[in-house]
Parts: C-alpha cells; structure tokens; sequence
C-alpha cells in the first residue's frame, strides 16, 4: 500500500510524499542515504502499488490538507514501480496539484521509463559525479546499472521532457568534495536542459559511515554551477 508523509525542502515547500515502492527497494545503495541501506537491490521496475490503491488513500488525505506538490519520494526508488506512469496521469486528471517525482536517475535509461515520467511537473534526478569509480564508491548500484547508462539517461530524458528539470548533487565528504568532481559534472550538465542545480550533503545520518562537507565548502563547490 502506499504510504503518505509530509516532505519539506527548499525546492517544493510543503508536499506530500508519495512512496509507491516498499521500503528501501532501490537501484542503489548509496553511502548517504538518510533512509538507510537498501533491502532489495533491484534494476528491474515491478507493479508494487497500482492507481486503484493509491488513489482512494490520496483523496482521504487531501481532506485534511492542501499541498503545494505531490511528490513521489520517500524510502525507496519510486521508478521501479511500473505503474507509476499510470498513478500521475490518474492524479493530474482528478486534481490541479502539480506532481513531481524525485529519482536517483538510474532507470532514465529505459525509454518505459522516461516515458512514464514525462507527465509529471518537476523531476528532480541525483547526479553526484561525472566520474564512473566515484559513481561506484557513492551509489553503489544494482550490477545492471554503469555509470554511462546513468548519464546518456539523463541527457536522453533531458531532451525529451517539457517540463522543470531540476539537478541535485549529494556531496560526501573525502569522496566528491573537489573542484575537479564538480568541474566534472558540470562538463556533462552542459548537454543538458535544466531550471537548477542543488548542492546537497550528509544532513541526517547515514547509511554508511560518511560525513558531510561543512557549509563553506558547499558554498564554494556549489559556485561551480552559478551561471551569472
């Protein structure tokens, strides 16, 4: 069954999180992951939860509040469910909250994928360096899933979507904390059409035993992507 929670950043305000996966079923492992390590390691999408379930939970909530998203999130992969496609069209005809989705972007690769995706209002994929041993050592991903297949994702997916594109990078510290790494990603952002880019670190505690660069470092590596 889906589960509904409260999600607040500095990018969506006040949404409501949609996760429609089991917890902790992902592509990744990733070392910073504040909802702890991945349970199921998957690279195949799978129908977990179907718009017949979600849909009457979603109107019993939306009695009681009023959201300013709705935001597919939450403790694992939300693109590894194969229905998700369905579950936001089903949403966008029935009510006039924009829909987002926030994704690690491994799955961006399969056209079936991105297609499903395409109906949402903001996408919000990870891409924390350009670099492929730096990609194993942060996300730890499924054997399915290359690094190359992650980037020429995202590019594919940023040619094809209409909507707002957003980037966010997790920065560790002593793993992609250089000018280099973001130097990096920056080359490979610049074949591809986005809104913004987030710098992010390790806030709350980790899945493994990581650590966060301070504010004046996020400040300084976030830099690299001012476009003024």
């Amino acid at each position: 069954m889906p589960v509904f929670g409260p999600v607040r950043s500095r990018r969506l305000g006040l949404s409501l999180g949609l996760d429609i996966v089991p917890a902790k079923y992902c592509t990744c492992n990733c070392v910073y992951c504040e909802s702890g390590k991945t349970t199921k390691l998957s690279a195949a999408p799978a129908p977990y939860t179907t718009v017949d379930e979600i849909l009457p939970e979603l109107r019993s909530r939306l009695t009681d509040v009023t959201p300013e998203w709705l935001t597919f999130s939450g403790a694992g992969e939300p693109t590894l469910n194969s229905n998700i496609g369905d579950i936001i069209r089903a949403i966008k005809s029935e009510f006039t909250i924009p829909v987002c989705v926030l994704t690690n972007g491994m799955l961006l690769h399969r056209p079936e994928v991105r297609k499903a995706i395409m109906h949402a209002d903001r996408v919000v994929p990870t891409y924390s360096t350009a670099k492929p041993e730096t990609f194993a050592r942060l996300m730890h991903p499924h054997a399915d899933i290359t690094h190359d297949m992650h980037t020429e994702g995202l590019i594919r997916f940023s040619r094809e979507y209409e909507g707002e594109l957003q980037i966010e990078i997790m920065i560790v510290k002593d793993v992609n904390d250089t000018m280099e790494e973001m130097e990096a990603v920056k080359c490979v952002l610049s074949d591809i059409r986005y809104s913004a880019v987030y710098c992010n670190t390790v806030y709350r505690p980790p899945a493994f035993d990581v650590r966060p660069v301070d504010d004046a470092a996020l400040a300084h590596l976030s830099k690299v992507f001012d476009r003024g």
